[in-house]
């Protein structure tokens, strides 16, 4: 066959580590090694030889230049590979991103797509390029949530307790494939990689109150991975507030989970802007809120 799936055996050398390193990257990460004859004239592609790409947690490898089937209609085609016969065709279909496989699929056939889009007319093939939207997913900054209070909201003392989550956020305004549950406050890692958190607010504090906030990975009852100290410090209409930010980045492992946790000697109020000012400039309104953002 011209298609062969690669499994990784013991490494005994060199040689054997760099290949093994290198389906763990392509099967970690989904980054796919795909080249096409042709690139520069009208003729119909094949996958070239000595392409690697990676589909349902296998690393596939083109053993000799590979034809493509299928008949598309003229406009832009794609490249969807059958896993099962391990054949390739075309499809006239958009494939959707999946961010549980990391890559784009199509959504009839589960059928992974290669990163390439040609305008095909008649006979001829032109304008084969790299999809514009293939090429972000690697090493491209990716939001996962963004949640926020559009109310005053009320956090109550917990010095004597522990930790405790925030949660039931106003609304959440983004939330990738349901990553972040508002029930609870937990964000699981669809997968590996190295995610940034940040929490902003304005905070309402008492004079003698302090508020830790934490970022706490697996629902630990020990020391957080991230800690920052909110103290009441500026006076504003007799009332002591914080302009409070946090941020914390953290290499997860696909299924390990994150919440905002607090903890507080006193209630603490977490406010709009124009609750603490009316006049705020140009008449901005800023909410608190935490979010996440998928670095690499």
């Amino acid at each position: 066959m011209s298609v062969s799936k690669i499994d990784p055996t013991a490494p005994s050398g060199e040689e054997d580590w760099n290949n093994l390193n290198e389906w763990a990257n392509l099967n970690a990460f989904g980054r796919d090694r795909v080249s096409l004859t042709e690139w520069d004239t009208s003729t119909i592609p094949e996958i070239e030889a000595g392409s690697l790409f990676e589909t349902g947690g296998s690393l596939y490898q083109v053993d000799s230049d590979t034809s493509i089937g299928g008949s598309p209609s003229d406009g832009y085609c794609y490249i969807l590979f059958n896993d099962t016969a391990e054949t390739f065709s075309f499809t006239n279909t958009v494939p959707v991103w999946d961010a549980s496989k990391y890559g784009y699929y199509d959504t009839a056939t589960n059928y992974k797509a290669m990163p390439f889009k040609i305008l095909k007319s008649g006979s001829d093939y032109n304008y084969k390029k790299i999809d514009d939207i293939e090429r972000r997913i690697i090493n491209a900054p990716e939001k996962m949530f963004e949640t926020k209070f559009t109310s005053l909201k009320t956090l109550s003392a917990n010095h004597t307790t522990s930790f405790s989550a925030i949660k039931g956020f106003s609304t959440v305004d983004y939330n990738l494939n349901s990553c972040f549950n508002n029930t609870d406050g937990i964000f699981t890692a669809p997968h590996d990689g190295l995610y940034s958190f940040t929490f902003n607010s304005f905070i309402k504090l008492s004079s003698t109150t302090y508020a830790y906030f934490s970022i706490n990975k697996n629902d630990t009852t020990g020391f957080p991975v991230g800690l920052g100290l909110a103290q009441a410090s500026a006076t504003y209409s007799g009332k002591l507030y914080e302009i409070f930010s946090f941020s914390k980045m953290i290499y997860l492992i696909k299924s390990d989970t994150i919440s905002l946790d607090y903890l507080s000697t006193n209630s603490i109020d977490l406010l709009i802007n124009t609750q603490f000012s009316s006049t705020y400039p140009d008449n901005l309104t800023l909410y608190p809120t935490f979010e996440c953002v998928r670095i690499s």
